[in-house]
């Protein structure tokens, strides 16, 4: 693992997940980039490179046009409670997918699809990015559609994140699932 690989998971994780103790960020989510490149220990420039080779676009980094501090935030999948994104309301497709571990399958039929430690339910627009993200960490993950537009239709508001990522405030039951497929690595 390079050095810029262990920088960007720290990235990930102080701009996502720390605690205020940790890494302290605003209520929206920023932090300062010269105190986040001090606590990764890498430059201006690496950071950049961080940000512009995220293939998930995680990330916005803001370089003010008139002077002051540039400012960085991860644009979704917060779990620290330090920081609460606003995101805007958008009328979802009629399905969206997610990719979780067949060891998941389960729990999901019976207790429904739900955040886990995160503030949101993460939804992708399409299969191959439902896949890679089921098969993070595993070799066999099982892809669910759901019915977004029925959700949407009983009441349930979608939210749309900047860097595409379909975001839902609630607990998807087995109502609005189906399997779609099964992945193997």
């Amino acid at each position: 693992m390079t050095d810029l690989t262990r920088a960007s998971k720290k990235l990930s994780y102080l701009l996502r997940h720390a605690p205020a103790d940790v890494f302290p960020l605003s209520r929206s989510g920023w932090a300062d980039v010269t105190d986040v490149c001090k606590e990764l220990k890498i430059t201006r420039e690496q950071l950049q490179e961080i940000v512009d080779t995220d293939e998930k676009g995680r990330y916005k980094l803001v370089t003010p046009k008139f002077g002051g501090d540039s400012v960085i935030k991860a644009v979704q999948g917060h779990s620290t409670p330090q920081v609460a994104m606003e995101f805007p309301v958008a009328v979802p497709p009629r399905v969206l997918y997610h990719g979780t571990p067949v060891r998941n399958l389960d729990s999901i039929i019976e207790n429904g699809l739900n955040s886990g430690e995160r503030q949101y339910v993460h939804l992708s627009a399409d299969l191959e990015t439902a896949t890679q993200v089921g098969l993070r960490g595993t070799t066999k993950a099982v892809i669910l559609q759901i019915g977004a537009e029925a959700m949407h239709n009983d009441g349930v508001e979608f939210y749309l994140a900047e860097n595409g990522v379909w975001l839902v405030d609630a607990v998807i039951t087995a109502k609005y699932l189906a399997i779609q497929q099964y992945a193997d690595k």
